[in-house]
């Protein structure tokens, strides 16, 4: 009998956070020249990206980032008012999710350019931004992380037993 092991879900997710994820923007905003480049085959339209797993440099600032995202919530909010509190936190997150997003595209620690964010606002819609953002915090995988500073919690506390 041929029989194929079944991979474990860790070794899938291990691959996967591992291997660089490959995103195509397509470009919506373009100038004049742009579109008569397209219409030539002188420009593509669309931009293509890998995104591999975080930096701890450039973990340490999205984490930042997303302590700093503005959630607003209240229990006693009618239906009515979902799409009042929507916008508003359009309004007071995008420019950091376009961040996260740069940052994690980038992997520098480095803010990303003013340009290449204008060119995401310009060209993501609120679906792509919350794609990007989901692959974007499973590259980090911080479960690595919190992995490694309970072990070296633990070894301190072996050592104060002793």
């Amino acid at each position: 009998m041929n029989e194929k092991k079944i991979p474990e879900i860790e070794e899938i997710s291990s691959s996967f956070l591992q291997t660089g994820s490959d995103i195509i923007i397509e470009i919506i905003d373009s100038n004049w020249i742009q579109k008569i480049g397209f219409k030539l085959g002188l420009l593509e339209k669309e931009k293509k990206f890998t995104i591999y797993p975080i930096s701890l440099g450039t973990l340490v600032k999205i984490s930042s980032l997303l302590l700093e995202l503005k959630v607003i919530r209240n229990e006693n909010t009618e239906k009515e008012e979902f799409f009042g509190i929507g916008l508003q936190e359009i309004v007071e997150n995008k420019d950091r999710l376009l961040q996260i997003i740069g940052h994690g595209i980038l992997n520098v620690e480095k803010n990303p350019s003013r340009k290449f964010l204008k060119f995401l606002n310009n060209n993501l819609t609120s679906t792509e931004v919350l794609k990007l953002v989901i692959l974007i915090v499973r590259k980090m995988d911080v479960s690595s992380f919190l992995a490694c500073t309970a072990s070296v919690q633990s070894l301190n506390l072996l050592k104060a037993e002793e």
